[in-house]
């Protein structure tokens, strides 16, 4: 039986699944595909599946999708602190804030300002209870 054609392509063109389902400890030393583009979309490039696509920008997918993450249930909405993602693409049991839902939609959804938030480029870690450090790297209060 033969594989499909996507299976000879190098691993820098397949998508990383934990970069597209949860978070991909090895950032830019993982040997797979981390196209920030691509994790709006729920479609494989076709082209990818033929073996053809070589392009590592490519937006479309570049992994076999199952089901769409929209149907899938988030992991972390049942964990001790809940699912911190402003936008997280996966089911949902409970109304998330700041989300759309049957009784606001048409109303524009504006993210709350962070109160005395300070962008800095070189802390990455702060060892006070006080703040909690997001990924672009902004101290933003601890909300306990």
């Amino acid at each position: 039986m033969a594989h499909p054609p996507f299976m000879d392509l190098p691993r820098n063109l397949h998508d990383c699944y934990f970069f597209y389902y949860s978070t991909c400890k090895k950032g830019t030393s993982c040997e797979y595909r981390h196209e920030p583009a691509a994790l709006g979309h729920e479609k494989t490039c076709k082209m990818w599946a033929e073996g053809k696509c070589y392009n590592r920008t490519c937006t479309m997918r570049h992994m076999k999708i199952q089901s769409p993450r929209s149907a899938t249930p988030c992991f972390w909405e049942d964990q001790p602190g809940g699912c911190r993602k402003p936008h997280c693409v996966f089911q949902h049991k409970n109304a998330r804030p700041n989300q759309p839902t049957t009784s606001n939609v048409g109303v524009p959804v504006q993210p709350a300002p962070a109160p005395n938030a300070a962008p800095t480029a070189h802390l990455m870690h702060s060892s006070s209870p006080a703040v909690l450090l997001d990924y672009n790297y902004t101290i933003l209060p601890r909300i306990i």
